[in-house]
């Protein structure tokens, strides 16, 4: 992929000669788009399909009702457009290279989820394609956002989402993510977490949120590729409280002396009931040979507890394994 030249010359010099050789006939548009997404590797073309087009001197072409679809590594996605409109196509025939595109209500359907009522404002320019993008909705697998925006960057290294920002389960998350696209493709991802509602996640996982419940707050750092997970950091904290199942807890009880609160605690966990609580924090960091290790801290006056934990988890190293034993743990 570093020896590829980005389609931006040949698809902006092939539309300037289709849109000025057949202003009213977008048939040549189409099989320029064809001709560039066929080109990068693991993409087949399905339907490309422009229903009207204008062209205006020296370098605009205006396309509505765009529809492409196309397969992404056996993957269906479908991209529909109301409207797209291709500026500065005149550059591309020096050395400048500067074309923006604007589009508005974009939806995007692919295999595994959707994004609703997008905007893009994209610069592209030489060897990068750069600019900020908004979705209404945005839904990936199980997940779900609104009001999503992010500021994109593609280049030959790399694809880029930096100035995250979305809301989700009654709270909002921020960062950014980055995926290098080497001979091994690496990832890198750092959220920032502010009063996400566990009770509201049910949908994506219903152990975590019969098992604890309340808002979270903290941070998340991962650092990785498809084989090992070099770096993570997690510091979540619920400041308000919350709930926990006290099944969790049930190894605890042996050690506390017996109490009014003890039995208390006893009787929700033989019920099934959760421990009410003002505090609760967890933290994780990764450490050599797919070790993990943190520390809990949790606090409840309904039995008057303050406990302190630390835990050490061992896995093969990568971020499957680890989400692996997450889902065991919670279940």
């Amino acid at each position: 992929m570093k020896n590829r030249s980005w389609l931006l010359p040949a698809l902006a010099a092939g539309l300037v000669i289709a849109a000025a050789a057949a202003v009213n006939a977008p048939v040549l548009s189409e099989v320029v788009i064809r001709h560039a997404l066929a080109a990068q590797k693991g993409v087949i073309i399905r339907d490309v399909h422009i229903a009207r087009q204008k062209f205006s001197w020296p370098g605009r072409l205006a396309w509505q009702d765009v529809r492409l679809v196309f397969e992404i590594n056996a993957k269906k996605a479908v991209v529909q457009m109301p409207l797209v409109t291709l500026s500065g196509l005149e550059s591309t025939l020096s050395s400048r290279r500067l074309v923006r595109v604007d589009a508005q209500g974009v939806r995007l359907e692919y295999d595994t989820g959707k994004a609703v009522d997008a905007t893009l404002a994209l610069a592209l320019e030489r060897d990068e394609i750069s600019g900020p993008v908004t979705m209404g909705t945005l839904a990936w697998e199980k997940w779900q956002a609104r009001d999503v925006s992010f500021v994109l960057a593609v280049n030959a290294a790399g694809i880029a989402a930096r100035d995250v920002k979305l809301r989700a389960y009654d709270g909002s998350v921020s960062g950014k993510v980055v995926v290098g696209l080497g001979h091994v493709p690496v990832y890198a991802l750092e959220l920032f977490i502010d009063g996400l509602d566990l009770a509201r996640m049910a949908p994506v996982n219903a152990g975590l949120a019969d098992q604890l419940s309340g808002r979270v707050k903290g941070s998340l750092k991962l650092e990785g590729s498809a084989t090992a997970l070099r770096a993570m950091d997690a510091d979540l904290r619920m400041p308000e409280g919350g709930k926990i199942s006290a099944v969790f807890l049930a190894a605890l009880t042996r050690y506390l002396p017996r109490s009014p609160e003890r039995e208390r605690l006893e009787l929700l966990v033989n019920n099934g009931g959760k421990l009410a609580m003002e505090g609760f924090s967890f933290t994780m960091k990764s450490g050599r040979e797919g070790r993990f290790s943190g520390e809990v801290h949790l606090r409840s006056r309904a039995v008057n507890l303050e406990l302190n934990l630390t835990h050490e988890i061992h896995t093969d190293g990568t971020l499957a394994s680890l989400l692996a034993y997450a889902q065991r743990v919670l279940r």
